[in-house]
């Protein structure tokens, strides 16, 4: 039952500050074509999850560090970070006639996305 609750917590705190992204980028870059707080949102999402990742791969595995693996990646990471949003975002720049910014967006996202956690857990090996 701690695990639900751990995730529905994250998840909860994840899905405000993926919102608070969404509006300080607006409120900075109003007139930005690129998706600024979804990309914001989703590389802070992929470095948290990295570091959370890395730290819990070295924890004893105990109650409190599934909680906390529940709590932080499944739950904050996974309401942080929107994949939903990203597609939604990058079909309405394509559909708008923006179409080197909906490429733009793909070709970034994902290009630092994974290049962030490859950094980050370069060093990560499961033997």
């Amino acid at each position: 039952m701690y695990l639900y609750l751990a995730i529905f917590i994250g998840g909860g705190l994840g899905s405000l500050a993926r919102f608070a992204a969404g509006r300080i980028a607006r409120v900075y870059l109003p007139h930005a074509y690129f998706p600024v707080g979804t990309f914001l949102a989703n590389m802070g999402s992929i470095i948290l999850f990295a570091l959370v990742f890395s730290w819990l791969q070295k924890q004893e595995v105990n109650l409190s560090a599934e909680t906390w693996r529940a709590a932080l990646l499944v739950g904050f990471c996974g309401g942080f970070s929107t994949f939903s949003t990203f597609s939604f975002e990058t079909f309405e720049l394509w559909k708008n006639g923006h179409m080197p910014w909906a490429i733009a967006n793909i070709v970034v996202s994902v290009g630092v996305g994974v290049g962030l956690f490859i950094l980050l857990l370069k060093n990560y090996s499961t033997a």
